[in-house]
């Protein structure tokens, strides 16, 4: 009679590959955040720092208009974790054209208005995965 890999193995490897199997588990659950986490956005205006809340309900809109140097104004517009420029009245209007911000390590920039954009809080979607 012909005996499966499965009962070939003693009771014990079994344990061993179940503890293994579970331990990778936690880690991946501990270590690794799953969706997305965003609560504040920073502005920096001349050197000076405003915090702004990014938290609010899918759909919800707000915009603040904020004035920055060399009498450039720049629309921010809000929803739920994410934030843009929505208007600007400098020259290039880069800052308009960046888009949404919607995680960190993104920032939208006006040179002419000495004002800079970001997201703070964390985010776990991957870029990339190597092996």
């Amino acid at each position: 009679m012909a005996h499966t890999a499965l009962e070939k193995t003693a009771w014990g490897d079994r344990l061993i590959i179940a503890a293994v199997l579970i331990s990778a588990l936690c880690v991946s659950i501990l270590f690794f955040p799953h969706g997305k986490s965003v609560h504040v956005a920073k502005l920096t205006v001349m050197g000076q720092e405003t915090t702004l809340s990014l938290k609010g309900l899918a759909g919800e809109h707000s915009s603040k208009t904020v004035k920055c140097a060399n009498g450039i104004s720049l629309t921010l517009e809000f929803e739920a974790g994410r934030v843009r420029v929505a208007n600007a009245n400098c020259p290039d209007r880069l800052c308009v054209k960046t888009g949404w911000l919607d995680g960190p390590w993104k920032c939208a920039v006006c040179i002419p208005g000495q004002a800079i954009l970001q997201i703070n809080g964390t985010f776990s979607r991957l870029d990339a995965i190597t092996g």
